[in-house]
């Protein structure tokens, strides 16, 4: 056990630290554990009834997600010019292509990657 607490790294839990994840409103919140709630009630006691419930909940939900999305989106894009930094980074979000590989030295010390390929 001592050379298990020496030699084998301990695992660091980055979980919370490393992403942020979008803030809901306390509102969807609340729907969104009624649309579970329903659910469990559907998967317990499968009825039409239960699955119609289920199925209002759940598009009452995701309407309600693209709307605060869309709100979201506005406030960035309307204070532009008030908060470039939150701007350029929602713009660099959500950009599909990124930058290229730059170049990398090579580890027997001949110089560096000439192409994309070789950098990966």
């Amino acid at each position: 056990m001592e050379l298990v607490n020496k030699y084998v790294p301990k695992r660091e839990d980055i979980s919370s630290e490393g992403r942020k994840k979008p803030i809901l409103q306390r509102s969807i919140q609340k729907k969104m554990k009624e649309r579970n709630k329903l659910w469990k009630n559907y998967k317990m006691y499968p009825t039409d009834k239960n699955f119609v419930a289920y199925k209002k909940k759940r598009n009452e939900v995701n309407q309600a997600i693209r709307i605060d999305r869309d709100k979201q989106r506005k406030k960035i894009l309307n204070n532009c010019k008030r908060n470039s930094k939150k701007f350029y980074g929602y713009v660099r979000k959500m950009q599909t292509v990124r930058a290229e590989v730059r170049q990398l030295k090579c580890n027997n010390g001949t110089g560096l990657t000439q192409t994309d390929t070789e950098a990966a």
